[in-house]
């Protein structure tokens, strides 16, 4: 039988399926409402939406400026208050085109001119699909799954010209009509997130090594400048709103390079999923498949794709070898398209890790890896089907297994329910607008959208908290006075009673934080807001007893909104003290830059302890007792640093913390 190539409703039939396979994970997988949704993903939609920078400030901290163009899509579904399972299928459809993507990218590789052919096809893309951080964003507001649509479409435009470049039979308007598109969508994919910077580069680099020498320089210029041009397309507007105002068109990243004075003068580095060591990044494959290591995502997202796809390709070397011996015909000297996505995650693997390391920011490259194990299944044989079958299904059903039962599908998901957030939210705080501060690291930015139009919000504690004596704070309070606004908190209380009630003693710790700016919360006006809560028991004020039980982890949130007031100056001894144990923690923050960073960070108070939180390095200096600590985001180890008398009890740094 003459090999064929498949028809368009093969192709159709194929995307209609990967469509309705990402319909039905996303239902089974529920409604994701993850930390960064509640953060910033809403926020920095509306805030372009209405305007609202450059004035407000750090609403949702350092995430309140990226670029709001790739939340846009989630936003406008949302927008339409439409059930929360209709809003998530509206984007799993748009997600799903990532799959039509790299159902034609495969074909590149596995021209499917027999079925064994498009058995391999079809599978590499479902294994594509299978990429947790791929399944993990299906359906919800996180952005690299929108970002990677450019992305993998710029791969499949750089095939397609790697493939007519010298062919009459491929109809272009223009020999370079492809690779202008290609470059096009890669800028533009870096544009909506800078993240994209790595796999683009990694695909340019392996487009001029394939393109040959006629063609390696014209191919190498015209991606630099397509390139530029779909990143002032897709990020150029919000970059140059950026460095109008803040002097920085990345504002607050790199600001050590930029050095904008609204900001402290370093340069924000997550060393989170970073391997720490030459060994760490060649065995990061294995821990991939490991459910406890936990490389490249917060919860567990093991992979076994890619120590596969090692291991085939171990094979495909080896029979390569054995049909030259045997003088049997080899595939070589294949097209140069062929090695294209082959060659671009080899160029993008390290430097993907030593940048972040995280598997989010991998997802084009990591999906890729879908069609390279059905290329590499296929050409284990050509006489025996059932070797490459077996070897793609082996593959196929244990990352299935994986995913469905070990994997986390969503860190936050919820059930679904008529409304994304079921929110109860007071008449005070709809009817009155006001200046918020939030006082934790989760500003609840998201809240913007229910608040009054005229409200402003600032992070005050959390992530990037505010000097007391800085030019943020003081902007904060021109605005705030600028627009007639009172002060208003929003503070998530730390721990719900089991009987129902809201501690009291959390307006204590509120008004510890508040402490540092003057600030004290007006009692006798504090209410809630509750998420998710409106089929719970009504809350109410209680005093903990002796024997009451905490919930760390409510099924429904809480966040305390208090009117505030101006407070008594603090007395000269409680100053003094403060004053002293930051100038401590200056000194372990200097000598030791690698495990507290980034610098200059602020000092936050609460009723027993004074702490400084280190977002770059996720770590924490903290004063109780008159000992001051270091410990983790997580908790451990704790590690004492000095005791009551300031005599250092470590005489180095305390390595202890980057190793957990």
């Amino acid at each position: 039988m003459t090999p064929s190539h498949p028809s368009w409703r093969f192709h159709a039939t194929c995307c209609l399926c990967y469509t309705l396979a990402c319909l039905a994970w996303n239902y089974w997988a529920g409604r994701d409402q993850s930390w960064d949704q509640l953060n910033y993903h809403l926020y920095v939609a509306l805030a372009w939406w209405q305007n609202r920078l450059p004035d407000e400030l750090f609403a949702a901290s350092a995430q309140g400026y990226l670029n709001p163009l790739p939340h846009l899509p989630f936003f406008a579904a949302w927008s339409t208050g439409w059930h929360s399972l209709a809003i998530a299928s509206l984007m799993a459809v748009l997600h799903s085109i990532n799959l039509w993507l790299l159902h034609f990218i495969g074909l590149q590789l596995i021209p499917g001119q027999d079925r064994l052919q498009r058995l391999m096809l079809v599978g590499g893309v479902l294994l594509g699909g299978l990429t947790p951080a791929f399944l993990i964003e299906v359906g919800g507001s996180l952005t690299d799954v929108v970002v990677s649509i450019p992305a993998l479409a710029s791969l499949l435009c750089l095939g397609i010209w790697l493939k007519g470049r010298d062919s009459a039979q491929v109809p272009y308007a223009h020999p370079w009509t492809y690779l202008h598109l290609s470059g096009l969508l890669a800028g533009l994919s870096m544009g909506l997130k800078p993240s994209g910077l790595v796999f683009a580069a990694a695909m340019a680099l392996a487009g001029i090594l394939l393109a040959g020498r006629r063609h390696a320089w014209g191919c190498a210029w015209r991606s630099i400048v397509s390139g530029l041009a779909g990143f002032l397309l897709g990020g150029g507007t919000h970059a140059w709103m950026l460095w109008k105002h803040f002097g920085n068109p990345v504002f607050p990243l790199f600001n050590a390079t930029f050095r904008s004075p609204w900001f402290p003068p370093v340069n924000l580095v997550a060393d989170r999923f970073r391997p720490a060591s030459l060994m760490d990044a060649l065995r990061y494959p294995l821990d991939l498949v490991s459910a406890t290591a936990k490389v490249g995502f917060e919860g567990i997202a093991s992979d076994v794709r890619p120590i596969a796809l090692i291991g085939l390709l171990l094979g495909a070397v080896a029979v390569t070898i054995w049909r030259t011996w045997r003088h049997q015909q080899t595939d070589a000297r294949q097209h140069p398209i062929t090695w294209l996505p082959a060659l671009t995650l080899i160029a993008f693997t390290p430097a993907w890790l030593y940048t972040s390391g995280n598997t989010r920011y991998a997802l084009p490259a990591l999906m890729v890896i879908g069609p390279l194990i059905g290329q590499c299944a296929h050409y284990l044989s050509r006489r025996a089907p059932l070797i490459p079958m077996l070897a793609l299904g082996l593959i196929l059903s244990a990352q299935s297994a994986t995913t469905f039962t070990l994997n986390t599908t969503r860190l936050d998901a919820k059930s679904w329910s008529p409304k994304w957030f079921d929110l109860e939210l007071p008449a005070i705080l709809r009817q009155q607008p006001a200046y918020y501060l939030s006082l934790q690291t989760q500003p609840y930015a998201f809240l913007a959208t229910a608040l009054p139009r005229e409200s402003r919000m600032t992070n005050l504690v959390g992530q990037n908290t505010l000097d007391p004596a800085g030019l943020l704070w003081q902007q904060v309070q021109q605005e705030k006075a600028y627009r007639k606004l009172s002060w208003r908190s929003l503070y998530a209380v730390p721990m719900i009673i089991n009987q129902g009630g809201v501690p009291l003693s959390a307006i204590d710790a509120q008004d510890s934080l508040l402490s540092e700016y003057g600030l004290k919360s007006d009692r006798k006006d504090c209410t809630w807001i509750v998420i998710d809560g409106s089929t719970a028991p009504p809350l109410t004020w209680t005093t903990p007893a002796p024997g009451d039980q905490y919930v760390s982890e409510p099924e429904r949130a809480v966040v305390l909104s208090c009117p505030l007031e101006s407070a008594a100056p603090l007395d000269s001894a409680e100053a003094e003290r403060r004053n002293s144990i930051d100038a401590r923690m200056d000194q372990w923050e200097k000598n030791c830059p690698r495990l507290f960073q980034p610098a200059y960070s602020s000092s936050v108070q609460h009723e027993t302890e004074r702490r400084r939180n280190y977002i770059g390095s996720e770590t924490i200096l903290s004063e109780s007792g008159g000992k001051l600590f270091a410990r983790t985001f997580s908790g451990n180890p704790l590690i004492p640093l000095e005791n009551k008398q300031g005599h250092r009890l470590l005489k180095g740094c305390p390595e202890q913390l980057r190793a957990n």
